[in-house]
């Protein structure tokens, strides 16, 4: 993951379309979005664990975030991004 912070926008890089992506994101996302991508690059962790992390009561909102976020469920990017 490649990202620089822009006010509340984030830039990263999407390996699955090799073309780097800018994200608008609410105020206090965006730490929540770059701890979303490192722990969705993590084997070992599963999406309940990684919801919880995120701070996320329901896993299933932290998911809807990150496909509000990146056009993407976290399962795509997992297929995408983890081979």
């Amino acid at each position: 993951m490649i990202w620089r912070p822009f006010a509340q926008y984030i830039e990263w890089f999407d390996k699955r379309s090799n073309l780097v992506k800018v994200v608008a994101l609410k105020s206090g996302e965006r730490s929540r979005f770059s701890r979303a991508v490192q722990l969705l690059e993590d084997e070992h962790m599963t999406l309940e664990n990684i919801a919880e992390s995120l701070g996320y009561s329901n896993f299933s909102k932290a998911f809807k975030a990150f496909k509000a976020w990146t056009g993407y469920s976290s399962k795509q990017y997992l297929y995408k991004n983890r081979g």
